[in-house]
């Protein structure tokens, strides 16, 4: 499914190599669920705490995970994804409370 994607991010070379030399897809994760409504400093760090945990129960695939990229307005946090696995949390995450998006850079012309 995701495969005229990323041959097109090959092409363009825009994937990325991650830390175990794997050829690796930039993402973004989505929380899709409510944030409790507490001040913007403590609402990241609910959200830090949050990719946190998701990071530690995906710990089993080859993902990268920047808890420092998190965006609030978006309920975001950028990450990179071993290519081969990209449909495995796809489908880890189908149906839950996780949106998986891969980055793409446009160039316009």
């Amino acid at each position: 499914m995701e495969e005229p994607i990323i041959h097109k991010l090959r092409q363009n070379q825009q994937l990325q190599r991650m830390a175990d030399g794997r050829e690796g897809v930039p993402i973004t994760v989505q929380f899709k669920g409510p944030v409790p409504a507490l001040p913007r400093p403590e609402r990241k760090e609910w959200l830090a705490q949050h990719f946190g945990d998701l990071k530690r129960e995906l710990a089993d695939l080859p993902i990268q995970m920047d808890t420092a990229s998190i965006s609030l307005s978006g309920q975001t946090v950028e990450a990179i994804c071993a290519v081969d696995h990209i449909e495995k949390l796809r489908s880890l995450c189908a149906g839950g409370e996780h949106d998986i998006e891969i980055v793409r850079t446009i160039q316009a012309t």
